[in-house]
Parts: C-alpha cells; sequence; structure tokens
C-alpha cells in the first residue's frame, strides 16, 4: 500500500475515533469506492462512486467523501450524497444514526455539521431539520434558527 493511501486511511481513523466507541476504533476501516484520488500537494483524499466505509460496527455510505489534513492531521470530512447516512454505536452500545445531504466534520473545532435534509436518530428519539449542528466536544446540538429554511421536528418516545 503507498504512503498516500496509508495516510488516507490513518485520517479516517482519526474521524471514527473521534465519533464511536473506544472499543470500535480498534476494529480496522475497510472503505469501498469506485475511485480514489490522493492529492500530495493539498494533504487530500477524495473517494467518489458508492462509498462505504466501516470500522465494526460503524458504517458510513455516500457518493463522495473528502478528507482534510494539515501538518498530518485530520482537519475536515466532508461526505456527500442522496442523502449520505451514517450508523455509530455509543458508549451505552446503543445506535446513533443520520443522514444528510452533506455531513462535515470539522474535527479541529469538534463540530459535526449535518445540511441538506438532516436527521439524526437515537434509540426512536428524531431530530430533523435542514440543518444540525452538533458540537463533540460539548455534546450540544442547535438545529435551525437563523441559517434554517424549516422548522425543526423532534420526536421523543416515551419513557417505558
Amino acid at each position: 500500500m503507498s504512503i498516500s493511501l496509508r495516510f488516507s486511511f490513518a485520517l479516517t481513523l482519526t474521524l471514527l475515533a473521534l465519533t464511536t466507541q473506544a472499543a470500535e476504533t480498534l476494529q480496522p476501516v475497510k472503505i469501498l469506492a469506485d475511485g480514489v484520488d490522493v492529492n500530495q500537494k493539498t494533504l487530500s483524499s477524495t473517494y467518489r462512486g458508492n462509498v462505504e466505509l466501516t470500522q465494526g460496527a460503524m458504517q458510513l455510505k455516500a457518493d463522495k467523501l473528502q478528507v482534510f489534513t494539515k501538518n498530518g492531521v485530520l482537519q475536515r470530512l466532508k461526505a456527500e450524497g442522496k442523502p449520505a447516512h451514517f450508523t455509530a454505536p455509543l458508549q451505552d452500545k446503543s445506535l446513533a444514526t443520520g443522514e444528510a445531504s452533506v455531513v462535515n466534520l470539522n474535527s479541529s473545532k469538534g463540530i459535526l455539521l449535518l445540511t441538506g435534509d438532516a436527521k439524526l436518530t437515537q434509540m426512536g428519539n428524531t431530530i430533523h431539520n435542514d440543518r444540525i449542528e452538533y458540537n463533540l466536544n460539548t455534546g450540544n446540538l442547535k438545529a435551525g434558527g437563523k441559517n434554517s429554511k424549516k422548522r425543526v421536528e423532534v420526536i421523543l418516545q416515551p419513557s417505558k
């Protein structure tokens, strides 16, 4: 495997470490795509066509996945699809799922931004809007607001 591809896979591992439980990050990463372009000058890689990324129980499916770095550290990741889908196990063993036209992860700021018919689901509870922002550092979530064109829809399941 070339240095470029190893570098690209290492970046993907860093992303997954931010968003999934610790046991999942010890699993190998598998990426399937119709093609990949690695740019050594910009330290970025772009996977195109039926992109499927898996690591343990974590899955990401998109039409296009872009990974951006600076000094060998993941800075930003962008997945696009109609929609892009992801599933990630959480610390409590439940699964979180999400989808959006565009999924942006700014790892340096710890911000996950879903735009374009975005939806997050956990344990039957959902939040749906054209813009959902999640702070990975604080756990705070914002949806809607002045940057949104739709009202926020939240569905909460009754306690059992």
